[in-house]
């Protein structure tokens, strides 16, 4: 779990935070890199998200992250969605559609789990 006291000076100012114990796998920027970068060895908030849509969207890049360096009030931590992971992508005309997992692994590195999900069950 991601500590306060761990933050890393580089985040932006505001609510959510990397902690030091990031090992720069590439979870949160690949799911929202609108908020989240890559900077240097670790990742780094760059702008905080606003309510709604963007918090949502920062809050699963919390729940990707396998080492669990990404922080927040306990009162924002607590909106995550409910359904999570498998989160769906995108809905191809064919009837099928692609969903992430949400697994990435520490040893991995950056690596993502994707479903392609048959027709008729998306």
């Amino acid at each position: 779990m991601a500590s306060p006291r761990k933050r890393r000076p580089e985040n932006a100012s505001g609510p959510f935070y990397v902690d030091s114990s990031c090992i720069d796998c590439g979870a949160c920027w690949q799911w929202d890199p609108q908020h989240f970068e890559d900077h240097g060895h670790q990742a780094r908030v760059r702008l905080q998200p606003q309510p709604g849509e963007e918090t949502e969207r920062a809050l699963m890049a919390a729940q990707a992250c396998p080492v669990a360096a990404i922080g927040a009030p306990p009162n924002l931590m607590r909106q995550t969605p409910s359904p999570g992971f498998p989160a769906l992508i995108t809905r191809h005309p064919a009837g099928t559609c692609t969903t992430a997992a949400g697994v990435h692994g520490a040893v991995m590195g950056p690596a993502a789990t994707w479903w392609c999900v048959p027709r008729g069950t998306c």
